[in-house]
């Protein structure tokens, strides 16, 4: 409605200002007044054209070549313009409509020299960018966001912007182009020393990657080639007169179970949050490269629970959990902790990732190690920003055989970041 307005009340001005300029020709006469008038006529046709001119008609495509990429890539985007005529526009501003969610920067490692101040990476994403039409019909130019934090980005509108030379008429209009970039966490790479393992029998861990026990037999059957001529067993081939090879109790991997602090407190560190995320991101995959079968859990205001049989594509639910993951709820993490460990009793290994300790979370991890063959904590925070209480927390559970692997700042720039779970 403004618009309207404002169109209508730039066209009576220049019906006055042209009225003027004839009237003085009219009454004075002479070549002077009659050139102001007929030298003005071709701007005054050209701007009341200009304000009936449909700009609302135009065709804005937008074109984003990878939309799918991973937290502080840098992403280019092309935006196609076309018009039905060739009127003339001596320029046309652009402006981007950035949503609010990417106003952060996420530097990948980088961003990890700023943990105890994570405001200086927001900042604020414009993109004006002026150019010259004049009697083209299409026009496209490309531009880069760069530095892309984590989530969902909706580009929803291009707003373009033109007038005359002067400044008399100016015309706006906002078109809606709406576009989605998916940015999942930034993985970094991890260095795991050990791998909990186990066997069908017993509860023995191991440290062997990849390979098989070749101690216990549970059976026969007939040679295959490849076997080993010290896996023949010889009584059995007497007998069946045929060879016949043990068959031995393959190393299975442990079920585990990766837990993932999702709570909202007051003293939450936006950085340690997000390189919560990451970690438990980069583990998982880890995790699944050495095939074993690790489940997810993430407890917030909810809990999301994700199966290791869901895989780790970019379309499955795990995977678009991260994308999305927020801190939420009012309760603290340990009563929540608390009560989804007595709903999951099957997993034997756990791994915890918290941005907060404090004694109450301490006694619930010495409740959940009870019954378990193995229990870890990643304590994120950036090393300024831990307290002498946290430390204290941190030896007790040492002490406890809880393993701790803390990651301040000075961890999270290193590459590979090294996981020691002995």
């Amino acid at each position: 409605m403004k618009g309207k307005i404002k169109a209508t009340w730039n066209i009576i001005w220049l019906v006055l200002l042209m009225a003027i300029l004839f009237s003085y020709a009219m009454f004075q006469g002479g070549f002077v007044s009659w050139f102001l008038f007929y030298s003005f006529l071709p701007i005054f046709l050209y701007q009341v054209l200009l304000s009936l001119y449909p700009f609302k008609k135009w065709e804005i495509t937008r074109e984003i070549p990878r939309s799918v990429v991973q937290a502080g890539d840098e992403i280019y985007v092309t935006i196609h313009m076309k018009r039905k005529s060739s009127f003339p526009l001596f320029y046309c501003s652009i402006k981007e409509q950035m949503p609010d969610s990417l106003m952060l920067r996420d530097v990948k490692k980088e961003k990890y020299r700023s943990f105890a101040n994570p405001e200086v990476l927001k900042g604020n994403r414009t993109l004006n960018r002026i150019v010259f039409p004049l009697f083209r019909k299409r026009i496209s130019f490309t531009y880069a966001i760069q530095q892309v934090p984590r989530g969902e980005h909706q580009l929803r509108a291009v707003t373009l912007r033109t007038g005359d030379i002067f400044g008399l008429i100016k015309k706006q209009v906002m078109i809606p182009v709406e576009n989605k970039l998916v940015v999942f966490p930034y993985l970094h790479d991890l260095k795991i020393k050990d791998r909990i393992t186990s066997y069908d029998q017993g509860a023995v861990a191991s440290t062997v990657v990849n390979q098989s026990n070749t101690n216990i037999a549970t059976g026969v059957r007939e040679y295959a080639p490849g076997d080993r001529v010290s896996w023949i067993d010889w009584k059995q081939t007497a007998r069946k007169q045929d060879v016949m090879t043990k068959e031995f109790e393959q190393e299975k991997s442990t079920e585990i179970l990766v837990v993932l602090d999702s709570c909202n407190s007051n003293h939450m560190n936006r950085l340690a949050y997000e390189a919560s995320i990451e970690i438990s991101s980069s583990l998982l995959m880890e995790f699944q490269k050495k095939d074993h079968q690790a489940n997810f859990l993430s407890i917030g205001q909810e809990s999301h629970f994700f199966s290791s049989k869901y895989g780790r594509s970019n379309h499955s639910p795990m995977n678009r959990y991260f994308i999305h993951a927020k801190p939420s709820g009012t309760q603290p993490f340990s009563v929540r902790l608390r009560e989804e460990l007595k709903r999951n009793r099957k997993s034997e290994s756990i791994f915890i990732i918290v941005t907060h300790l404090d004694d109450f979370l301490m006694q619930i991890m010495l409740e959940a190690k009870v019954g378990r063959k193995y229990l870890a904590v990643f304590f994120i925070q950036a090393k300024s920003l831990i307290t002498e209480e946290e430390h204290r927390i941190i030896q007790k559970m040492r002490l406890a055989n809880i393993h701790v692997q803390m990651l301040s700042d000075q961890h999270l720039l290193e590459s590979p970041i090294e996981v020691n779970f002995r």
